[in-house]
């Protein structure tokens, strides 16, 4: 009896393996992200950091042998208001996030595969400031901003079973950010041309599930 419990064990390890090692080729799954931290924009020429990132959903599409192609969206909205007895202030913030990925696929064998490619998309910023007070005219500006970004990612997964996936990735992003547009109210001509960039490396852990 005790010799049959190993050999039972070995047998449910090499079956999950085996199952495992199918999965990739499911064609369709959907997955979210854990990002550690963020790069945003504070004020015109300022970055920030964020202690924890945005996380992105994910469309992982298995368009043919050893090729992905995955779609990904994010959205983040934040408001605050403030008041006094004589004055009111209030301002919102939703950024859109859109991507895409071209990644292929290189199985490693026990249900790991390692994959690489480029991820490009827009991130869209829209923002809302409403005044009104005694000293100043009131105040409702609307407006938004579009930026840009080009990555190249590398990373793998493992499948835990036939349906779920753990991963890590690793990028070098680049982004380019674009001018702010007022969409109403009035805003102070710049006072020169200017132009925004950013690069920097991040890391991704991916939680995948394939239908």
């Amino acid at each position: 009896m005790r010799t049959r419990i190993p050999v039972v064990v070995a047998a449910a390890l090499l079956a999950a393996t085996a199952a495992s090692a199918q999965v990739q080729q499911r064609p369709l799954g959907i997955g979210v992200t854990v990002n550690p931290w963020a790069l945003f924009v504070m004020e015109e020429d300022d970055l920030g950091y964020m202690p924890w990132g945005f996380g992105d959903f994910y469309l992982p599409i298995n368009a043919g042998p050893g090729v992905r192609i995955e779609p990904e969206a994010g959205v983040w909205r934040m408001s605050m208001e403030s008041s006094t007895p004589t004055s009111r202030s209030s301002s919102s913030g939703t950024q859109l996030r859109l991507g895409v990925g071209l990644l292929l696929l290189k199985p490693l064998g026990g249900g790991t595969q390692f994959y690489a490619g480029p991820r490009a998309g827009i991130i869209r910023t829209s923002s809302r400031y409403q005044y009104s007070g005694p000293y100043v005219p009131a105040t409702d500006q609307k407006s938004h901003q579009t930026d840009k970004w080009i990555a190249l990612a590398v990373g793998g997964e493992h499948f835990f079973s036939p349906h779920f996936s753990l991963g890590a990735e690793a990028q070098l992003k680049y982004i380019s950010y674009g001018e702010e547009v007022v969409d109403s109210g009035t805003s102070p001509p710049p006072d020169a041309d200017y132009s925004r960039s950013a690069l920097s490396n991040t890391g991704l852990i991916f939680l995948r599930y394939y239908f």
